[in-house]
């Protein structure tokens, strides 16, 4: 909400005042959350569209002490969700979702 006042001091005085306010609220979604679903020799990550926002993949393949990289899959949506198809490699791999700047 933005409201705004200009006055006189007094009836005689030339000189105006003027105040302004600024009121803001919002509201902060919540980070989307990842789902993951095996779909023959793949797996596929999806999450929602609607947060507020575009996030990145990242993975890493030690979660103890992560370096987290961007995953370099292609991001694809359907409309409501966003989902990328992963082949599984040799050894172990970890997912997050990071705001993208």
């Amino acid at each position: 909400m933005l409201a705004v006042e200009a006055h006189q001091s007094e009836a005689t005085n030339a000189v105006m005042g003027f105040d302004l306010e600024l009121l803001g609220g919002a509201y902060v979604l919540p980070p989307p959350t990842i789902n993951a679903a095996v779909e023959q020799n793949n797996i596929v990550l999806t999450w929602p569209t609607n947060t507020g926002g575009t996030f990145a993949l990242y993975s890493a393949t030690n979660v103890a002490q992560p370096t987290w990289q961007p995953s370099g899959a292609v991001l694809q949506t359907n409309g409501s969700q966003v989902y990328v198809s992963v082949t599984p490699g040799s050894g172990p791999a970890f997912f997050r979702l990071q705001r993208s700047k």
